[in-house]
C-alpha cells in the first residue's frame, strides 16, 4: 500500500495526508492532500499543496473478472467524470499495470468515443493502446468481459439519475412509443424491467438448493439461493446438507455482503435459522412476514422457554416496542465457551405495502438503521414469508437512500439487476420494479428537488420546448430526455428507431427533433457535436442577427 491508513505519511520529499475515504460496496474513494516539503506556494509559479482523488475499485478479484458489468461501469463514469475539468491525465494501475488497467483503460474510452460518435471500434483501440504498452487486457476473460460491459451500456443507457430530474425521468419511462401506425405501444419502463431481470440461472447454480436433502428446506422453489450468493453454514461431519439454509447474500451500499435475506423458518429449519446468524455474527434481523399460525409459526422462544442445539443455548431477554413497532431480544450463549451474542428481533409485517404516503416506507428503514448500528457491524438478516420480493424492497430502500444521501444521484436499475443476479426471483412483476421508482421520487419530493414536469414525449410538445442551458424538442418528438450532471442528457428512443439509446454531452444545449424524426446534438453556437443516428440530418439551431453595431453620431 502506498498511501498511509490514517494520517500523515511521508515518501521522501512529498507528504502524504489522508483527509477523507468514503468506503462503498464496490469501491472506495480517498481524498489525498499532497505537500511538496521543498516549494512554496507561489515560488517559481509552483504550488506546494494539492488535493488528489484515488477511486479504489475493490470488487475486480485477482484471478478472473467481476460477476457483474454494471458496478465496472458505474465506476469508470464517475471516476472519468471526477477528472473532466481537469488538464491532467488520469493514472490508472492494478498490480501489474496491464490486465485490469488495459480493462478499465479500454471501457471508458469505449464510452467516450460512443457518446462522440455514435459508434465505437473496440479491436482498433486495443491494438493501439498496446503498442503504447505490451498486454493490455491481459486475458480473453477480460477482453469478453469489456464487451459485456459495453454491451450492458448500449442496452441500458445512462440510469443514475441526478434527483432534481427523477420525476421527469420517471414520466419517460412511462410514455409510450410506436414505430410506425400499425405497431403495438412499448414502454421504457418495460424494456428497463425485462432488461433487469432478463438473467436466467442455469439448474447447475442451483446445487445446494436442489439436493434431495435441502428441497424439503425450501418453502418456495421460485425463491432459491444460487450457489455464487448462498448463505453457507458451518457443515456438520457426516451429514450431507448441513451446511444448507435458503438465505442469500445481498449487497447494501457499504458492503457487499450487508444484507442477508431469506424465509420464514419451516417448522424443520429453525435450528438452522439460529446457526446462521450464530455463524455469520447477525445481531438484528427484521421480520416482515405476519406470524399465522401453522403455516408461518412462531420460530422463537417464549418466556421461561429456551432452544438448545449443538453446543448453543437461545433465550429471550425483553420485548418491547420501538415507535410503534414489535422487538424482541435474545440472548445467544455458548455451552462450552463465554460467549454471549444477543440478537434483537424487529418486526413489521405490513412493511411497505400500507405504508401511507410512500415518503414514510423510509422510517422503518431509517430506524432498523440505527439500532443495528449500535449494535454491531454484523450483516442485516432480512425476512419475509419466502425470502423475496418484501425483503428485496427493505434492501433496495435502505440502499439507494444511502446512495442519494452521498451522491445526490440513484441508480435503481443498476440495483436491481445486481439483486436480481444474486437471487432471482426477487422482482416479480413490472409493478413491483415501478415502486421503487415511486418511492424514491416520493423522498426526492419533500426536500423540494423533485421536479413535477411532464416530459417532452408525454406532453406530445407542438413547438418549442425549452429548458435553460438544457434541451428543446420540436412538434413530432416522441424522445424522452433526462438531464444528469454526470453524464449530460440521456436519449431514450426516437420514433423512428426505438433501439436507440444514446448520451447527450452535458455541455450541448439541446436536441431537436423535428416531424421527420431526424436528430442531431448541436452546441449552443449551431455546430454539430454528435449525430445519433449517421441517418439523421442536421438541424441547426437558428441564430438570432448579431446587435446592431452603434453608429457614432453624425457631425455637421
Amino acid at each position: 500500500m502506498y498511501w498511509p491508513k490514517e494520517g500523515t505519511d511521508k515518501y521522501g520529499l512529498i507528504e502524504v495526508t489522508l483527509a477523507r475515504e468514503d468506503v462503498m460496496a464496490t469501491y472506495t474513494i480517498r481524498t489525498f492532500r499532497i505537500r511538496h516539503t521543498r516549494i512554496r506556494n507561489g515560488k517559481q509559479g509552483g504550488h506546494s499543496e494539492r488535493y488528489v482523488l484515488q477511486y479504489h475499485f475493490t470488487s475486480w478479484p485477482d484471478h478472473g473478472v467481476p460477476e457483474n458489468p454494471l458496478p465496472l461501469l458505474s465506476f469508470v463514469r464517475r471516476s472519468s467524470d471526477a477528472n473532466r475539468d481537469c488538464q491532467a491525465p488520469i493514472v490508472v494501475h492494478c498490480s501489474a499495470g496491464v490486465g485490469r488497467t488495459g480493462a478499465y483503460i479500454l471501457v471508458d474510452a469505449m464510452l467516450k468515443q460512443m457518446k462522440a460518435k455514435g459508434e465505437l471500434n473496440l479491436v482498433a483501440f486495443l491494438n493501439h493502446i498496446r503498442t503504447q504498452r505490451n498486454n493490455l487486457v491481459q486475458t480473453e476473460e477480460q477482453y469478453i468481459f469489456v464487451h459485456d460491459a459495453l454491451a450492458e451500456a448500449v442496452a441500458s443507457g445512462e440510469t443514475n439519475i441526478n434527483r432534481s430530474y427523477l420525476t421527469r425521468y420517471i414520466n419517460s419511462l412511462q410514455s409510450s412509443f410506436t414505430t410506425d401506425e400499425n405497431s403495438i405501444p412499448w414502454q421504457l419502463l418495460d424494456r428497463q424491467f425485462k432488461l433487469a431481470t432478463a438473467y436466467q440461472p442455469q439448474e447447475a447454480q442451483f446445487v445446494a438448493a436442489l439436493k434431495p436433502c435441502n428441497q424439503h428446506k425450501n418453502r418456495n422453489f421460485d425463491y432459491l439461493p444460487i450457489e455464487s450468493a448462498r448463505v453457507a453454514l458451518s457443515p456438520k461431519a457426516g451429514m450431507d446438507g448441513s451446511d444448507y439454509v435458503n438465505a442469500s447474500w445481498m449487497p447494501g451500499f457499504s458492503r457487499q455482503r450487508e444484507f442477508i435475506i431469506t424465509q420464514h423458518p419451516l417448522e424443520h429449519t429453525v435450528i438452522d435459522f439460529w446457526r446462521m446468524l450464530w455463524d455469520h455474527n447477525v445481531r438484528t434481523v427484521v421480520v416482515l412476514s405476519p406470524v399465522q399460525q401453522p403455516e408461518f409459526g412462531i420460530f422463537w422462544p417464549g418466556p421461561q422457554m429456551s432452544i438448545e442445539m449443538d453446543a448453543m443455548r437461545v433465550t429471550l431477554l425483553d420485548e418491547s416496542e420501538a415507535n410503534g413497532f414489535q422487538v424482541k431480544d435474545f440472548a445467544m450463549s455458548s455451552l462450552n465457551e463465554e460467549f454471549e451474542l444477543t440478537v434483537r428481533l424487529i418486526f413489521s409485517p405490513s412493511w411497505p405495502h400500507l405504508c401511507t404516503p410512500l415518503s414514510t416506507t423510509t422510517e422503518f428503514v431509517n430506524l432498523v438503521q440505527n439500532i443495528n448500528i449500535e449494535r454491531g457491524s454484523g450483516p442485516l438478516v432480512v425476512m419475509d414469508r419466502f425470502g423475496g420480493t418484501e425483503s428485496a424492497f427493505y434492501c433496495a430502500v435502505s440502499s439507494l437512500v444511502r446512495q442519494l444521501d452521498y451522491e445526490n444521484h440513484v441508480d435503481i436499475y443498476e440495483y436491481t439487476k445486481v439483486s436480481h443476479t444474486r437471487r432471482p426471483g426477487l422482482w416479480r412483476t413490472q409493478e413491483d420494479y415501478f415502486h421503487l421508482y415511486r418511492i424514491l421520487d416520493s423522498i426526492c419530493s419533500l426536500d423540494g428537488t423533485s421536479q413535477y414536469e411532464l416530459s417532452p414525449a408525454a406532453a406530445a410538445v407542438s413547438g418549442l420546448y425549452q429548458q435553460p442551458g438544457a434541451f428543446f424538442v420540436t412538434a413530432g418528438s416522441t424522445a424522452p430526455l433526462c438531464p444528469s450532471s454526470s453524464s449530460g442528457l440521456t436519449v431514450a428512443s426516437t420514433a423512428t428507431d426505438p433501439h436507440l439509446n444514446g448520451v447527450v454531452p452535458s455541455h450541448s444545449t439541446f436536441l431537436q427533433l423535428p416531424p421527420q424524426n431526424e436528430a442531431a446534438v448541436v452546441a449552443s453556437n449551431g455546430s454539430v457535436l454528435q449525430a445519433v443516428n449517421p441517418s439523421y440530418q442536421f438541424v441547426p439551431q437558428p441564430q438570432p442577427p448579431p446587435p446592431q453595431a452603434q453608429q457614432p453620431p453624425q457631425r455637421y
